[in-house]
């Protein structure tokens, strides 16, 4: 399901975020490349793995990066409201489209500007000591964004769906941003 719809989404990139490059982390022993998206290679470990995409705060320099999940798929929504965060001038972005979208941010539905977070894998590992031993479980990473990423661009947000609508309401796949897509 995440493969087949990390493809579908990559091939999408250019019709929504023409320039844009994908960066991709894997886990090592999947065995596959696609050309022209930067892939990293990743020893599997399990609930951290959702962090991964975190890592390229620390591995690469950026103007804006885009994070997304790859179980839900690019839309016009979506990229309304991208374009309206990228004509802003506000750090972050932030998107909340359904009722179940309870967290402050929804790990593959924000963006972030320039060098606004650094030392990713220093800060992860400092919030992990805090959890006095407690294993990673399927939404560590939305608390950690919540705890460490949230107060560094809490001044400069903009939420769309929460405290902004979107620019639009017109959405050429699924039902809202961030639905995710069974692929067969």
């Amino acid at each position: 399901m995440y493969i087949k719809g990390m493809l579908e989404n990559i091939k999408q990139v250019p019709k929504y975020y023409p320039g844009f490059k994908v960066i991709l982390y894997k886990a090592h022993d999947l065995d596959f490349d696609v050309p022209g998206v930067i892939t990293i290679s990743m020893p599997d470990e399990g609930m951290y793995n959702f962090f991964w995409r975190l890592h390229a705060f620390d591995d690469f320099y950026f103007d804006r990066m885009l994070f997304r999940d790859a179980d839900s798929r690019l839309n016009s929504k979506e990229q309304a409201a991208v374009m309206k965060w990228m004509r802003g001038d506000q750090l972050a972005y932030i998107m909340h489209d359904h009722k179940e979208h309870g967290d402050p941010i929804m790990a593959g539905m924000w963006g972030v500007r320039g060098r606004v977070i650094t030392g990713i894998r220093r800060e992860i590992k400092s919030w992990m000591g805090e959890l006095g031993g407690r294993k990673l479980e399927y939404g560590s990473d939305q608390w950690f964004l919540h705890a460490r990423i949230l107060p560094k661009i809490r001044h400069s947000l903009i939420r769309f769906g929460k405290r902004h609508p979107f620019p639009s309401d017109k959405i050429d796949v699924g039902d809202f941003v961030g639905q995710k897509i069974l692929c067969q």
